[in-house]
């Protein structure tokens, strides 16, 4: 387990913000087990609870919707596709990258290739992890300011 170091949020503005919040929505982590279960493509596992998890997901895709397990199914299939999200956003990352510094915004600029056609898609406040080698350290930055093929990250 590697250290993160926690990164210098952006100043929250809601101008573009017109959307009426009625609630917050929280952080549903996926259960060990189940990740396993999704990343393992449905294969069983080494424990048994991982076993016990891959029959479960199993009976919830293979059986008929009901009301009784609706929820449960829907669960399911969201947690497959926060998975999916994961490992596509990985085909992002960059390795031997520098950092340079803009003395004049007091923030660290940071070359991405294809971000001017959205690919991949950074908005401001995004948080982007950067790991150095020096230090053996994680450390975790948020998108103030995007320009072009550039991002400038606060740390």
């Amino acid at each position: 387990v590697r250290e993160t170091v926690a990164g210098k949020r952006t100043v929250k503005d809601n101008s573009e913000d017109q959307l009426r919040k009625v609630e917050e929505l929280g952080h549903y982590l996926i259960k060990s087990d189940r990740g396993k279960v999704i990343s393992s493509n449905f294969q069983d596992g080494d424990t048994l609870e991982e076993k016990e998890e891959t029959q479960r997901c199993k009976e919830l895709l293979e059986e008929d919707l009901g009301k009784e397990m609706y929820k449960e199914r829907w669960e399911l299939l969201l947690h497959c596709e926060e998975r999916q999200l994961e490992n596509d956003i990985r085909h992002y990352d960059m390795a031997d990258t520098k950092l340079k510094f803009d003395k004049v915004r007091k923030l660290f600029v940071l070359e991405v290739p294809g971000l001017e056609e959205n690919r991949p898609s950074v908005m401001k406040g995004d948080k982007i992890f950067v790991f150095s080698h020096s230090d053996n350290r994680e450390y975790e930055g948020f998108v103030h300011l995007i320009q072009e093929e550039k991002v400038l990250l606060g740390f």
